[in-house]
C-alpha cells in the first residue's frame, strides 16, 4: 500500500480508467467505443504488472492470496446482484460460476446469456485470476519467456476460432498475461515517462488511427477488432499515454479525488450498473430528461462521476465494516 500510494498516477490512472469503463455502460458510449475498447481492459492488467513486486512467496500461496482478493468479492457481489434483481434462472447462476456474459460470440443469434443481474462487468475479476497463473509462468522463467510469449500468442489466436467463449476468459488470459509482462517491463524502463512530450502525442495520434483501423474491440466476448495483434498494440499505445498524462496530473486539481476512486475499482467494477438504474430513475423516471441528443451525453457524464463516487464511499465503508471481504 505504500508503494501504491508513492505512485499516485498509478491510482489517477485506475481511476480515470474506471470512470470510462462506466462510461463504457453508460448508454451513450457509441461516441467513444472504438477508443474505449482499444485500450481500457489492458490499462488495468498492464498497470498490475507495473505495480508487480515478487514478495518471496511461493506461487500457489501468492495465488491464493490474490483468489481471496478477487474471488471472495466477485462470488459476494454476485450473490447480492441475483438477490437483488431476484434473478434465479438457471442461466444466471451458472453465469455466476462461467463468468462470460454469453456462451458464443455476442452477435450470434439464439445465444445463451448470462450475468443479466447487473454482474456482467465483474468478468474482469475472473479474467485476470485466470491471467495470473500464466503470468508467473513467464515471469518466473524469464529465460524462456520468447518462446513462452510466442506460446501464448499462438493460444491466443487459436481461440479465435473457437465457436464458443471459454469460462473465466481463458480464451484472452494468454494475452492479458503479457499485457501484465509488458507492465512489468515498463517498471524497469526509468525514463519511461520522461521523454519529450511530442512523444506521448505521437504516440496519441497514432493510438486513435490504429483504433479506427481496428474496429469496435469488446474483449468481454472476446471481440478484439481486426486482429488480436493491433488490439494489443493500441492496448500498449493507449496505456502508455495514460501513464504520461496522469503523471502530470499528479497534484493537481482533483486528482486526489481520482487517485481515491482509483483505489476502490473493484467494488466499481461490481456495483456501477446497479447504482446507474438507480439514477436512471432519477433521471429519466422523475425528471423525464430526454433520453438523446446532448442531454444522453450530459447524463452519461453525470451518471460516471456521480456513480464512481458513491462507489468509492460504498467501497471505504465496506472495507471498515467488511475487512474480512477483502482480506
Amino acid at each position: 500500500m505504500e508503494e501504491k500510494k508513492r505512485l499516485e498516477f498509478v491510482d489517477i490512472a485506475k481511476g480515470i480508467g474506471i470512470m470510462i469503463v462506466c462510461f463504457g455502460h453508460s448508454g451513450a458510449e457509441d461516441v467513444l467505443i472504438s477508443w474505449i475498447g482499444g485500450f481500457i481492459v489492458p490499462l488495468f492488467f498492464i498497470l498490475s504488472g507495473y505495480m508487480y513486486k515478487d514478495k518471496g512467496i511461493p506461487v500457489v500461496k501468492d495465488l491464493y492470496n490474490k483468489a481471496r482478493k478477487l474471488l471472495k468479492p466477485y462470488l459476494f457481489f454476485s450473490v447480492v446482484l441475483l438477490v437483488i434483481y431476484k434473478c434465479f434462472e438457471w442461466n444466471d447462476i451458472v453465469g455466476v460460476f462461467y463468468s462470460r456474459y454469453c456462451l458464443y460470440g455476442y452477435h450470434v443469434q439464439d445465444n445463451i446469456f448470462f450475468m443479466r443481474a447487473t454482474n456482467s462487468p465483474m468478468w474482469f475479476l475472473t479474467a485476470m485470476f485466470a491471467a495470473y497463473p500464466l503470468f508467473y509462468l513467464i515471469i518466473k522463467n524469464e529465460k524462456y519467456m520468447p518462446w513462452i510469449v510466442l506460446s501464448y500468442l499462438a493460444v491466443t489466436w487459436g481461440c479465435t476460432f473457437l465457436p464458443i467463449l471459454l469460462p473465466w476468459s481463458i480464451d484472452i488470459a494468454f494475452m492479458m498475461a503479457i499485457f501484465m509482462y509488458i507492465g512489468v517491463q515498463f517498471r524497469k524502463v526509468s525514463d519511461l515517462l520522461e521523454k519529450p512530450a511530442y512523444i506521448y502525442w505521437l504516440i496519441l495520434i497514432a493510438f486513435v488511427i490504429l483504433c479506427k483501423l481496428n474496429g469496435e474491440p469488446n474483449p468481454s466476448v472476446r471481440e478484439l477488432g481486426r486482429t488480436f495483434l493491433l488490439y494489443m498494440l493500441t492496448g500498449v499505445l493507449g496505456t502508455v499515454f495514460m501513464m504520461w498524462m496522469c503523471k502530470h496530473l499528479e497534484g493537481k486539481p482533483f486528482s486526489g479525488l481520482l487517485a481515491d476512486i482509483g483505489r476502490h475499482t473493484l467494488v466499481i467494477f461490481c456495483l456501477q450498473i446497479l447504482v446507474f438504474h438507480q439514477l436512471n430513475r432519477v433521471i429519466y423516471g422523475i425528471l423525464h430528461l430526454p433520453a438523446e441528443g446532448g442531454w444522453l451525453y450530459a447524463a452519461a457524464i453525470f451518471k460516471v462521476i456521480v456513480a464512481s463516487i458513491i462507489c468509492m464511499y460504498i467501497s471505504k465503508a465496506m472495507m471498515k465494516y467488511m475487512p474480512w471481504l477483502f482480506k
